[in-house]
């Protein structure tokens, strides 16, 4: 594992990550933990990363289901994931302040976007945290993708977004409707005083594999279509889409965007939601509108993420579990037994991201492994992986329900199946006397 600390600290992605968890939660304990369980759950799933990146090369031409991320950008994006544990603690305590419910808000709907593709990632941006219409961000997409989805799916996507980050910012914010039915949060009167901050957190919070794409931005966009990003190569369909993910986060290449649409600029159509927190209802301004940079990660600081990343990866090769709990975008959702074979099912919500299997040693609780939920034409995608343990398999399989009023729906089913091992040295032992038999009367 400490090779892999090294790996992001030569090119300076150690220190980027820390200063996203930093950005995020304002506090450096906070952010050391935020980056230390990032890490671990890096570990366990890069690997299956790369499998998904031979399945994209040996199908070029299937449409795209979920981005699959590059080393750097599932980085990024589990950071924003476990970052929200720590936000919450926060929260229930009373102690956030409406600069750290903006960032947390600009976070979320980034991380619950990107995850699912630049559809989301648009409508989320041009819908949820600017004002632009409907019309407006179907000619946005358009223009950068060349897609064509249909009106009723713009709607749809707002709908399901709205719809999760009122459930992950609960109470703390007021929904209103407007004279065409559609429901939308509350704003905050002066959205320019965030204008840098805003900025701030789309920079940071734009896809890191894109660093250095603004400057091949031209008004007709054929360049952004057409060259790589950095090193992201244009033939991988996933790079591609992150890179539109890119453009509709990242404020140069956004205003560019906007621009050569003849649209408002984006300060102009800020719609930063207004949150009730203790600050805002004490009537208390704070200089906090950018955030505070932490200094950089000693060495010391270093070699405890590491050594804990260290310890986590000795204990996955020493533990015998006789059962695992299986995890749901940070919810426990069922166990099972490992000295049975066993089938369950499980229920999924739309917006479901994150599966963990974790198991308990002598230590404690222990993260095992992770699989990302894809999805597909907005719906579940059929997917299925298969995770062994000492004495068999547990497979994995993630199916579509049929759609319903209240969204999609999709299917988790986890069947455990013992491996019988034959061993081979009771049946090989009377051939080799044999064998030698032979020999000596030959001789």
């Amino acid at each position: 594992m400490k090779s892999q600390i090294d790996l992001l600290d030569q090119n300076e992605s150690l220190e980027k990550g820390f200063q996203l968890a930093y950005l995020i939660s304002q506090d450096r304990s906070s952010a050391i933990e935020i980056l230390s369980r990032a890490l671990e759950k890096l570990s366990v799933q890069c690997h299956r990363e790369k499998r998904r990146f031979y399945w994209r090369y040996n199908r070029p031409r299937r449409p795209i289901r979920r981005i699959t991320r590059q080393g750097l950008d599932a980085f990024q994006w589990l950071i924003m994931f476990e970052s929200e544990s720590c936000e919450r603690t926060q929260e229930q305590s009373g102690s956030s302040s409406m600069r750290d419910m903006l960032v947390r808000y600009i976070k979320h709907l980034v991380r619950i976007t990107t995850s699912m593709s630049a559809f989301y990632t648009c409508v989320g941006m041009n819908r949820l945290l600017y004002s632009y219409s409907t019309a407006e961000t179907q000619s946005a997409f358009e223009r950068v993708t060349q897609r064509f989805p249909g009106a009723d799916q713009y709607r749809r996507a707002k709908k399901m977004l709205t719809s999760q980050l009122r459930e992950r910012f609960g109470e703390s914010v007021e929904t209103i409707k407007t004279h065409h039915g559609e429901i939308r949060f509350k704003t905050l009167e002066d959205q320019n005083r965030w204008r840098e901050l805003v900025a701030e957190c789309l920079s940071m919070f734009s896809p890191w594999s894109t660093e250095g794409l603004c400057k091949h931005f031209t008004h007709e966009m054929e360049d952004i279509r057409s060259r790589p990003a950095g090193n992201v190569p244009t033939t991988n369909p996933d790079a591609q889409e992150t890179i539109y993910c890119h453009v509709f986060i990242e404020p140069v290449c956004r205003s560019n965007l906007l621009a050569a649409l003849s649209f408002s600029c984006p300060e102009t159509r800020l719609a930063l939601p207004k949150f009730a927190t203790n600050e805002e209802r004490g009537g208390g301004e704070g200089n906090d509108s950018r955030g505070r940079r932490a200094s950089n990660l000693s060495a010391e600081e270093k070699a405890l993420i590491a050594g804990r990343l260290s310890a986590s990866k000795a204990r996955r090769r020493r533990i015998r579990p006789r059962s695992v709990r299986i995890v749901v975008d940070g919810r426990e959702r069922c166990g099972i037994d490992l000295t049975t074979g066993r089938q369950l099912q499980i229920e999924l919500v739309e917006g479901a991201k994150l599966i963990e299997i974790r198991g308990r040693d002598e230590k404690g609780d222990l993260l095992l492994s992770t699989h990302l939920i894809s999805y597909a034409r907005e719906a579940f995608e059929l997917s299925k992986v298969v995770l062994p343990f000492q004495d068999g398999q547990l497979s994995l399989t993630v199916s579509p329900l049929p759609s319903c009023s209240e969204g999609i729906r999709g299917l988790l089913t986890l069947n455990f199946k013992h491996i019988f091992q034959m061993s081979w040295a009771p049946l090989l032992a009377p051939g080799i006397r044999f064998a030698a038999t032979q020999g000596s009367a030959a001789r």
